[in-house]
């Protein structure tokens, strides 16, 4: 197969803008953002080019207007974002980045990545709160090994708290948490397990062209 590059290389140009643009909107400096935004789409995303489209001239036949033998479909380009390499890099401390001016919160990162996450789905109906993002990086950090979170909601709830305390926010309530659960199910980050619980979905395929 012959694969666009150039295309590819436009899309990913078209992402790390985005991606600065959602990181300014959560406080982190302009010029920082465009690095930042830089290491992370490397971070949590794999971009494969589409395939080259073939132009040529055909004769014109019977079949050209019967549909006999059909047109050659052109391969997409891929994009997969997965947002466990986010949550695993900055649990683990890994996640850094070299020639930034000012420190890089945390949350800031979390929170532009959901809304990049939502973004690149076409998700556009439903407002990530602040409230969803303590909750779905408690879930992350509470689910098993099998990414099912068992825990009833007032252990969601209480775990949380802690989290959004340590990052000086404020606390939530039971109501808070089912809001967020709901949110987090529309924009497709979490799934009802089959046997009870949350599923949640660490990491998403989109095509592009």
């Amino acid at each position: 197969m012959n694969w666009d590059y150039e295309r590819q290389a436009e899309k990913e140009n078209e992402l790390r803008r985005e991606l600065s643009q959602l990181l300014v909107s959560e406080g982190v400096d302009t010029r920082d953002s465009e690095t930042v935004s830089g290491e992370l789409l490397k971070s949590i995303t794999r971009i494969t080019p589409p395939e080259k489209e073939s132009h040529y001239i055909g004769y014109i036949t019977a079949n050209s207007f019967s549909g006999a033998g059909g047109g050659k479909s052109v391969k997409a380009g891929n994009i997969r974002l997965n947002l466990s390499q986010l949550f695993g890099g900055l649990a683990s401390g890994s996640l850094v980045f070299s020639g930034v001016t000012g420190s890089i919160a945390p949350w800031a990162l979390v929170a532009a990545a959901i809304a990049f996450w939502s973004s690149i789905r076409g998700i556009t109906e439903v407002d990530v709160t602040e409230n969803d993002i303590g909750v779905l990086w408690t879930l992350w950090k509470l689910r098993d090994s099998e990414g099912i979170v068992k825990e009833r909601e007032q252990v969601i709830l209480s775990e949380t708290n802690k989290h959004l305390d340590k990052y000086g926010r404020n606390p939530i309530g039971a109501a808070d948490v089912k809001s967020a659960l709901s949110h987090l199910k529309e924009i497709r980050s979490i799934k009802p397990a089959k046997n009870g619980g949350w599923f949640i979905v660490e990491w998403v395929r989109v095509n592009y062209r």
